[in-house]
């Protein structure tokens, strides 16, 4: 099964008028992302708010990154190089944060 299919099911105490639950879900981790289409909103909407809530949780990148399956040594790779670039991060807000005192 495609890992972004999109499940729509209505809510179990909800208002019987256009009230969804939309699930999105990986088989490996079973993510669900829950977005309430509100009255009156226009479907090209909903998708947008329902497009920048995956976005902003990281779900097409999760879902881009487990497309492949990546060797042991890649992934010990990329989690360092990461953690340096984290650590960069943490270095240069301590020394703005510095100047700016």
């Amino acid at each position: 099964m495609d890992p972004a299919v999109l499940y729509f099911w209505p809510f179990t105490n909800a208002l019987p008028h256009r009230d969804l639950q939309v699930f999105s879900t990986d088989r490996r981790n079973h993510l669900a992302i829950k977005v309430t289409i509100r009255a009156g909103e226009p479907g090209e909407r909903f998708l947008q708010r329902f497009k920048r809530i995956c976005s902003k949780d990281g779900l097409f990148k999760e879902i881009k990154k487990r497309s492949f399956y990546e060797k042991p040594s890649e992934k010990k790779r990329r989690r360092a190089k990461d953690a340096q670039r984290a650590l960069r991060k943490r270095i240069a807000r301590a020394e703005r944060a510095r100047k700016g005192k």
